[in-house]
């Protein structure tokens, strides 16, 4: 059907070429005429240079139902729209008649356009009224209310669109046919700082800058120009002044009515968040994974020093026999050797110890001030002229709860690992400071306790390492340096004491820069005793009392009989519960029993003490492991109130241990 306008236009111009005067209106044809303007999809009247209704046709009546009959040849406009007003046939009259018929008046007898007019049921009309040459008016009253339906579902539709459009949290657009951009929702404002009017004509490419010619981009601008959808595209978004920002954006294209490509239509977000929680996900299992990878290197390297141990204990403990003897006076000084090689070796344990969080320690409250201060005098001659030793120790400084052995030891490792760095000189600075961690935090994504510490930093100017080096770094036996130069423990040790002391370990580099490594080490409560080593006294010897040995290493047990032996006790042996068991029955004299933890047939040594105890409750046991007292108990092996020995120990630590449980 074509537009009202447009046959209104036409049936102006047909009256306007054609319509001859009222008077021979039948002479020339009234019928055709009427027939015509019958024929007219809509309420056609005319009215004359008085203003009076001189022809309509029947659909002008059935436009105005409230007033139609009042619709009549030779009635003026005026009073017929008065009439109607009264009757309420217009909606938009209701509460303002006179200045509604004012208004319509002036319409109809200037006309300049279309009007639209509400009527009371609801229904709307578009109004087209011209002058003819003759200065009659013509009219033509349209049924649009469809129209008008479609119009308001339309607006409601956008406005429900844009309301979307502008509190979701993805933003809308879209682009022509020349990509680029015509629309942005107004929430891209608020989620990219920059109004959606700012984006308009400009294309993708122009907004990414030099960023838009990296391979990432060209291929999707290819896509794009092959018409292809895309979903899901995330890109870090850049630039001088803009914080980093990870936007996700989808998109596809749309075509005309004829099937032309148009341009693209999308959605866009901000998925920063989800990125950083991801990495932060990412970080976390890398931690847990090195953490467990940690745990599992411990866990050998426990094990391996145990094994060590028995050997070092039938080294060590055959050579301090051979010296005591004096066999050959010539061979001393191999029998020194041979001391001194099973001390390193066991110095050697006590770092894979170390390392896997099992060696013994003795915790007490240290001022770390006052150990700083006093490192560098013993550490200048040891590090060279060619190192310049800073220490930074403040006032107001917290007491560390740790060994300060340990912490010596592992300052003392990490100097000369920072010394090893700086092989043409420089400047190393050792630092400590009160540092308090809360419940919401953590120190380089790892978990420790909330609570407050005391942090010991070494830092140096050296060569730094790689980000892959530092994955490694406290790895035991991991090293970079040359063979022979180091054994790989020494930064290992250190984190094995940080974090069976309840601390932490960290370590920062860059390669060129230097390496810092901090040890968080929990701060001592306000009043502390002092833990203190037992004192040096002379070696105790026996009175010729029967101890029975049980070990079923061969080489352990005959070195623990010469040792017993050499101190003035009777020995017996046993290499397994069962022998132990008959030896007991068998020799009532027995007052004491020197006995490996692991022990072969089934049966252990803290078992057989349980089984011991019920019938032979009058003789003591002391333990003797590779693994240390702390590591031993934890692991189920002994009681709380169980003595051991470690392995390797000297003659002296088993007199003591021997005449201690005796007398």
């Amino acid at each position: 059907m074509a537009p009202t306008h447009d046959l209104f236009d036409r049936t102006f111009a047909l009256i306007q070429g054609a319509l001859p005067p009222t008077a021979d209106l039948e002479r020339q044809g009234l019928k055709r005429w009427r027939a015509a303007l019958e024929a007219i999809p809509g309420g056609f009247c005319i009215f004359d240079q008085e203003d009076r209704l001189i022809f309509f046709n029947h659909r002008y009546r059935e436009v105005y139902p409230k007033h139609s009959e009042f619709l009549r040849i030779g009635e003026r406009f005026e009073d017929m729209l008065s009439v109607g007003v009264a009757r309420g046939e217009f909606a938009d009259a209701i509460g303002r008649e006179e200045e509604w018929i004012g208004n319509r008046l002036a319409q109809h007898r200037n006309p300049c356009g279309p009007i639209e007019q509400k009527l009371s049921d609801g229904r709307w009309l578009r109004i087209e009224e011209r002058r003819t040459p003759h200065g009659d008016i013509v009219g033509l009253r349209s049924d649009i209310t469809i129209q008008k339906e479609i119009e308001v579902k339309y607006r409601r539709d956008k406005e429900r669109f844009q309301g979307f459009a502008d509190t979701a949290g993805d933003w809308l657009w879209e682009m022509d046919a020349n990509f680029r951009f015509t629309y942005f929702s107004e929430n891209v404002e608020r989620i990219v700082g920059v109004p959606a009017a700012w984006h308009y004509g400009k294309s993708r490419e122009e907004l990414l800058g030099e960023e838009a010619s990296s391979e990432f981009w060209q291929r999707h601008f290819q896509s794009m120009r092959e018409h292809e959808p895309f979903r899901d595209l995330e890109y870090l978004r850049t630039g001088t002044g803009v914080e980093p920002q990870w936007l996700r954006i989808s998109g596809k294209p749309f075509y005309d009515a004829e099937g032309n490509f148009a341009g693209y239509r999308g959605c866009g977000s901000d998925v920063t968040e989800r990125k950083l929680t991801e990495e932060r996900l990412r970080q976390s299992e890398a931690k847990l994974l090195h953490a467990q990878k940690m745990e599992a290197v411990g866990q050998l390297t426990g094990g391996i020093a145990h094994e060590f141990n028995n050997l070092l204990a039938v080294i060590q403990g055959n050579a301090e026999l051979l010296d005591e003897l004096g066999v050959v006076a010539e061979s001393s000084q191999f029998t020194s050797a041979i001391l001194r090689a099973s001390k390193r070796g066991a110095d050697l344990t006590q770092r894979l110890l170390a390392f896997s969080r099992r060696q013994p320690l003795w915790p007490q409250s240290v001022n770390t001030c006052e150990m700083v201060s006093g490192l560098s005098d013993i550490l200048q001659p040891t590090l060279g002229e060619t190192i310049n030793i800073q220490s930074i120790a403040p006032k107001g400084l917290w007491n560390a709860f740790a060994d300060p052995g340990q912490i010596e030891n592992a300052l003392l490792n990490l100097a000369l690992n920072a010394r090893d760095a700086m092989p043409y000189g420089g400047e190393l600075t050792i630092a400590c400071a009160n540092f308090t961690l809360d419940e919401d935090s953590s120190v380089d994504g790892s978990e420790i306790a909330a609570g407050d510490y005391v942090v010991l930093s070494v830092s140096d100017c050296g060569k730094g390492m790689s980000e892959d080096v530092q994955k490694h770094a406290f790895e035991p036996f991991y090293t970079t340096k040359e063979v022979g130069q180091g054994s790989g423990l020494g930064l290992s040790m250190v984190y094995g004491f940080a974090q069976q002391s309840g601390g932490l370990a960290t370590i920062y580099s860059e390669e060129g820069k230097g390496t810092t490594v901090k040890l968080y080490l929990p701060r001592a409560p306000s009043k502390t005793d002092n833990q203190e080593k037992p004192k040096v006294e002379a070696v105790p010897r026996g009175q010729g009392e029967t101890i029975l040995v049980i070990e079923d290493d061969p080489q352990v047990r005959n070195l623990a009989e010469m040792m017993l032996q050499n101190l003035g006790y009777r020995v017996l042996s046993a290499e397994d519960a069962i022998t132990a068991h008959q030896s007991v029955d068998s020799h009532p004299e027995i007052r004491l029993i020197l006995s490996d933890v692991i022990l072969p047939g089934g049966k252990n040594g803290p078992e057989f003490a349980d089984e011991l105890r019920v019938t032979h409750p009058e003789i003591t046991i002391i333990f003797m492991s590779g693994y240390p007292v702390e590591a031993a108990k934890n692991n189920g092996f002994l009681g709380s109130d169980s003595v051991l020995l470690n392995k390797p120990f000297r003659v002296a630590e088993l007199a003591k241990a021997v005449s201690k449980v005796l007398h």
